[in-house]
Parts: C-alpha cells; sequence; structure tokens
C-alpha cells in the first residue's frame, strides 16, 4: 500500500507541475526505489519479501502512471482556465473598460454642463473700481 501511494503522489506532482527539475527528481527518486526493491529481492535474508517485491514494484509503477494521467488532466484544465481568464482580461481592458469610460466622460459633461453659471458682463464703471486698489479709494 505504501508503494503505491508513493507511486500516485509522485506521479501527481510530476503531471501537476511544469518544472523540469521536479520531473528529474522524482525519475531519480523512482530509480533509487526501484533498485532498493530490487536488492531486496537479490538479498537472501529477506527470502520471506520475496513474493511482495514484485507485487510492490509493479503496484509503485502503475500508481506512478494513474497519478502522472490524473495530474496531466489537471494541467491541461488549469491551462485552458488560465488561457480563458486571460482573453478575458484583454476584452474587459479593450472593449469594457472603453465603454465605460465613454459613459463616464457623458456623464460628467452632462454635470459640467448644468453646473457651469453664465457669464455676466461687468459694468464699465464697476470694472475700472475693481482694477484700483483699494488704499486708493479710501480717504485719509
Amino acid at each position: 500500500m505504501a508503494f503505491g501511494l508513493l507511486g500516485g503522489v509522485t506521479g501527481l506532482i510530476a503531471g501537476v507541475s511544469r518544472e523540469s527539475i521536479v520531473q528529474g527528481l522524482l525519475t531519480g527518486l523512482l530509480g533509487i526505489v526501484t533498485a532498493l526493491l530490487s536488492y531486496l529481492f537479490g538479498k537472501e535474508s529477506l527470502r520471506e519479501w520475496r513474493n511482495h517485491i514484485p507485487y510492490a514494484i509493479i503496484l509503485l509503477i502503475v500508481c506512478c502512471l494513474a497519478g502522472l494521467s490524473i495530474g496531466g488532466s489537471y494541467r491541461n484544465e488549469r491551462d485552458k482556465s488560465d488561457r480563458e481568464y486571460n482573453e478575458y482580461l484583454l476584452e474587459y481592458e479593450k472593449v469594457y473598460l472603453e465603454v465605460l469610460k465613454e459613459e463616464r466622460l457623458i456623464k460628467l459633461r452632462a454635470q459640467y454642463k448644468e453646473n457651469q453659471e453664465p457669464v455676466t458682463v461687468i459694468p464699465p464703471n464697476k470694472s475700472i473700481e475693481r482694477d484700483v486698489p483699494k488704499s486708493v479709494h479710501s480717504s485719509p
């Protein structure tokens, strides 16, 4: 059971991962485990385990392949989801934000026109007094 779990987990990690270092590491780990089991198969002192070692190796390999398959399908789904999300972001940036910007500009222009006060003309005599400082108008 432990070899099946080890094979399944390593296969799943290798299937999901995009990094080549993980695949190399897991290949080395599986090679070490298989070499260890092969050594135990040839050792005379572990004669009672000889019948179980080939099944353990087969279980390890089958579970590893199953994990690779499951991990690969999970990675493909994740890649598909990432592509769809990036397409949505691009569409949002190029279409929806432009529409929202135009709507906001229309609203701001309408508010500006509503809040704009009419320009009043200053009478000629007031304009002269306005330009003269107050200190000149005051009497001593």
